[in-house]
């Protein structure tokens, strides 16, 4: 269980200081124990693609990786404003129902069309191994959430496409998740304040 001094710090109120966490996460928010001159978060932001559905690997450089397994080595400066493009084309373009798989397809279709290659078969295994990997990391994310979530309040904010909070229904987050920001849907992205302020405002 927990030392009891923090039974007692749940129990008042006491200043709230703004604190940056490590890159797994976004921004988390403390009080602090005058008692005890320790800062405790009680809340935690996350972001979503590269955190929860990774190890810290940002989209585009996991599929430039696929790409470069799949279709042959290609310098990244080629493949990262053909990935922008694709990416770009989804956000704010897609139902709020629409599945990670489905959001996946589309963006491995789009950097497919913008290589110049029309088969297929290359953007479905790309996709393909994208999303297993992804779910396969989303899975261990959400053992880890629902642990946290028991002491912490919990959110994701994210420079997302219009669709996080269907996403993180899908994938088994939202349970543990008190807030869910999309980047498409409050018309703002990180860095800017405004997202993380919407965060922690639900």
């Amino acid at each position: 269980g927990e030392p009891g001094f923090h039974q007692g710090f749940r129990r008042r109120l006491y200043p709230r200081y703004r604190v940056d966490l490590s890159d797994s996460s976004e921004v988390g928010w403390c009080s602090v124990s005058p008692d005890h001159g320790m800062a405790f978060p009680f809340a935690v932001l996350f972001d979503f693609g590269g955190t929860l559905d990774a190890d810290g690997v940002a989209w585009k450089e996991r599929f430039f990786r696929l790409w470069c397994e799949e279709a042959g080595v290609i310098a990244p400066a080629r493949f990262a404003p053909v990935f922008y493009a694709a990416d770009n084309a989804v956000v704010g373009a897609v139902s709020p129902t629409l599945t990670l798989r489905e959001t996946v397809d589309r963006i491995a279709q789009g950097v497919a069309r913008g290589m110049g290659v029309s088969d297929p078969a290359l953007a479905e295994r790309i996709a393909k191994r994208f999303l297993e990997e992804a779910l396969d990391r989303l899975r261990a994310s959400a053992l880890l959430l629902s642990q946290l979530s028991r002491r912490y309040r919990l959110g994701v904010v994210s420079n997302f496409y219009g669709n996080l909070s269907a996403v993180c229904a899908e994938t088994g987050l939202s349970p543990f998740l008190t807030d869910m920001v999309d980047s498409a849907c409050v018309g703002c992205v990180k860095p800017e304040p405004r997202i993380f302020q919407a965060g922690l405002a639900g």
